[in-house]
């Protein structure tokens, strides 16, 4: 049988605790989403590795290996 997560006393321990509320979700919120473009252009992991390539140098597992024995 499925838990039913609404009427469970788990979830009702856990709504006080996170501050949750039964309200709906706020419609009306003005959100600025002008640097949102910026922000993933900040946080994209792929430009992050490729520019940080070019500044040194790529080196073998076994080479770290090597240098990290003496």
């Amino acid at each position: 049988m499925p838990v039913d997560w609404k009427s469970s006393h788990t979830r009702a321990l856990h709504l006080p605790t996170l501050n949750l509320s039964e309200k709906g979700v706020n419609d009306n919120l003005n959100l600025d989403l002008s640097d949102d473009e910026e922000l993933r252009e900040q946080l994209d992991m792929h430009s992050i590795i490729v520019s940080c390539i070019n500044d040194e140098p790529l080196f073998t597992a076994e080479q770290v290996h090597f240098s990290a024995q003496w």
